[in-house]
C-alpha cells in the first residue's frame, strides 16, 4: 500500500511538471506561429537579420551608438554578426578589426559621415 502511495504521488508530481513545464515554456517563447512571426528574416544577400545593407531604414530605427561613433545597425563591435558581410564586401580593416569605412586610425575623419544619425545633442554639426 505505501509503495502505490508514492507511485501515485510521483506519477502526480511528473504530471503537474509536464504541464507547468509546457505552459512556461509557451508563456515564455508563446506558441510556435507567434515566435516565427515575431522572429527577424534573415537576408539572403548577406546571411544576417536586420540587414542595414538591405534595410537602409535600420541605420534610424536601430538608433545611434554613441561609443563607436556609428549607427547601432552597422556596429560591428556591438554586432558580432556583420564582420562577415562586411569583409565580404571588401569593406575590412584587418590592422583594427572593423570596416574600413568606419576606421578613423585608417581613414582619420570617416566617422563624419555617420554624424547625421546621432541625436542632435550628440550631432556636431
Amino acid at each position: 500500500m505505501k509503495n502505490a502511495m508514492w507511485i501515485i504521488l510521483a506519477l502526480l508530481v511528473a504530471s503537474a511538471a509536464a504541464v507547468g513545464g509546457l505552459y512556461g515554456t509557451k508563456a515564455f517563447f508563446g506558441s510556435g506561429s507567434e515566435s516565427e512571426k515575431a522572429a527577424p528574416a534573415i537576408c539572403e544577400a548577406h546571411e544576417i537579420t536586420r540587414c542595414p545593407f538591405c534595410d537602409t531604414s535600420l541605420f534610424e530605427s536601430m538608433g545611434f551608438c554613441s561609443g563607436h561613433g556609428v549607427p547601432e545597425a552597422i556596429c560591428t563591435r556591438c554586432r558580432d554578426d556583420l564582420e562577415e558581410a562586411f569583409k565580404a564586401k571588401n569593406d575590412w580593416c584587418a590592422e583594427h578589426g572593423l570596416p574600413e569605412s568606419q576606421c578613423e586610425a585608417c581613414n582619420p575623419g570617416t566617422l563624419a559621415q555617420f554624424r547625421k544619425y546621432a541625436p542632435k545633442e550628440e550631432s556636431k554639426e
